[in-house]
């Protein structure tokens, strides 16, 4: 988790918009359409390492869940920061799942990472809401979550057209994807209202309740449900829902990217 929501760095105004695409030889920096790795950094320094971590994926060459935990687990989600290459990789682990070249859990895993990064921004809104407004300092996400947060937004409308071809375990991933980002997701609401149907009475079921209100922009309603969520989710934090200065929408969002990824661990 991180220590603190205040960036170390400064917040770039955006990302380039880097073409993606499979094979693998497009992840070498003299292709115009890849990040410039060796300027970027993760965790641990210069991004120059990521290439060969992303193309191991993609070619099976390396132990899968091992590759998986050091490309994002140590260097661009490094206790939970964001880094300045974290972002301009995202993407592949979309291409890697549109080229369907992997099994199914892997999709669930490459999802699931997404998941992950795309709730860094929230994660430093809402529980440290409470230690900016002591310390008189301006409510800000860490330092490259709000690109890590825009990038997986992007990817949302490419991952949904996926939601016939996913089994149920994904597309409940997907759907609290979508949660996150309305604006794309809301083109989702009725297959998610349709799993909300057959997940009637589960755990995951009031999960994605939440989700529909929240990819229809109904905030008021999605926090009245977050705080049902909360009444018998005993690991998640009440005050999480008296966040000063964060609007009931990101509120709400959290509660539920939080408690749907401890349904699927």
């Amino acid at each position: 988790m991180p220590a603190s929501p205040t960036p170390t760095r400064p917040l770039s105004a955006s990302i380039r918009p880097y073409t993606v695409s499979w094979p693998p030889p497009d992840l070498e920096p003299s292709n115009s359409g890849s990040p410039p790795w060796g300027d970027l950094e993760h965790a641990h320094g210069s991004a120059d390492d990521v290439p060969g971590l992303l193309r191991e994926l993609a070619d099976g060459t390396g132990e899968w869940d091992e590759v998986l935990d050091e490309l994002f687990g140590d260097d661009l989600l490094h206790q939970g920061d964001c880094y300045e290459a974290t972002a301009p990789a995202l993407p592949f682990l979309t291409e890697l799942i549109v080229a369907d070249t992997v099994p199914a859990r892997q999709h669930r895993d490459l999802y699931l990472w997404l998941m992950v990064a795309g709730g860094r921004r929230n994660d430093n809104l809402v529980p440290f809401a409470d230690l900016a407004l002591d310390e008189e300092e301006p409510l800000q996400p860490g330092a490259w979550t709000e690109e890590v947060f825009r990038t997986v937004g992007d990817q949302v409308p490419v991952l949904l057209d996926r939601w016939d071809a996913e089994p149920p375990g994904i597309r409940f991933v997907l759907a609290v994807l979508a949660a996150q980002h309305p604006g794309h997701g809301v083109r989702a609401a009725d297959r998610i209202a349709a799993l909300v149907a057959e997940l009637d009475g589960t755990r995951q079921g009031a999960y994605l309740r939440l989700a529909v209100e929240l990819v229809h922009g109904r905030d008021a309603q999605a926090l009245a449900l977050a705080s049902e969520i909360i009444d018998w989710a005993d690991h998640l934090e009440p005050k999480w829902l008296e966040a000063p200065g964060v609007p009931d929408g990101i509120m709400a969002a959290h509660v539920l990217a939080e408690g749907a990824l401890r349904t699927i661990e």
